[in-house]
């Protein structure tokens, strides 16, 4: 058959297919971009236990206030996945939930406190 035909029914059917359920040990959420913009938000709030200079807090806030400013402004699930670019919306979820735990942990650490000149950094080929 001709390729015009070959894509109308690829389309057909992808159109009636039933939808991809979320990879395993992910979600589903059901509200995900309402769940998204709360630990969004939760994130920049819990950061701030972690000194404003500190290159890890600018950082955290840098990523996570663009990613917080594409959920605000993208309604709909598809386009949010693809402006934010990190796969689909229960692996995003997931993402900042990861880095939401995180910061307890190098909060406790201070590794702003250190000597940055004393730190072996060791490159293996």
């Amino acid at each position: 058959p001709p390729p015009a035909m070959f894509l109308s029914r690829f389309a057909r059917r992808l159109s009636t297919a039933a939808p991809i359920p979320p990879p395993v040990g992910y979600g589903p959420y059901a509200n995900p971009r309402e769940s998204l913009i709360k630990l969004y938000q939760d994130t920049l709030e819990a950061v701030k236990v972690i000194p404003a200079t500190a290159v890890y807090r600018k950082n955290v806030e840098k990523f996570t206030s663009h990613r917080l400013k594409a959920a605000l402004e993208t309604p709909e699930i598809l386009a949010l996945e693809t402006k934010i670019g990190l796969g689909r919306i229960d692996e995003v979820i997931h993402i900042a939930a990861v880095e939401y735990d995180l910061i307890p942990f190098v909060a406790a650490d201070k590794p702003w406190e250190g000597d940055a000149k004393a730190v072996k950094i060791e490159v293996v080929d």
